[in-house]
């Protein structure tokens, strides 16, 4: 697997909204949760909807990793390979459908930052 931080330019330009609207949706999912939904909720909805918001940190956070990997040194991401990206990708899917356990706006929070997080790892396919 080929990454670089140079490719199409709409496809940056989608990979850096991608990214930086993650986290901010992750934290209002997380604050609608906290504040509403974890009363509300019964005890395994909660844990369900709550455990998508972490997936989902957890693929972001590791976006950070591989980016700072990338930038000091690029033949450190060469360990990984197209497993690991499908894996993300996955990830990322999974993380959108257990957000279903969600209502209201943290649903929809939670499911639009699983789905950006695969679609900014499948932009970052090179060919």
């Amino acid at each position: 697997m080929v990454y670089s931080l140079v490719v199409d330019p709409a496809q940056s330009y989608f990979q850096i909204l991608s990214f930086l609207a993650v986290p901010l949706l992750i934290i209002l999912a997380y604050r609608r949760w906290l504040r509403v939904l974890r009363v509300q909720l019964p005890r395994w909805r909660s844990t369900v909807g709550i455990s998508s918001i972490v997936f989902v940190s957890a693929n972001w956070l590791f976006g950070i990793l591989l980016l700072t990997l990338l930038l000091v040194n690029n033949r450190w991401t060469n360990f990984f390979d197209d497993a690991w990206l499908s894996g993300l990708i996955l990830s990322g899917l999974a993380a959108a459908l257990l957000a279903v356990a969600l209502k209201g706006t943290a649903r929809a929070y939670s499911v639009g930052a699983g789905l950006l997080m695969a679609a900014f790892w499948i932009a970052s396919i090179v060919h």
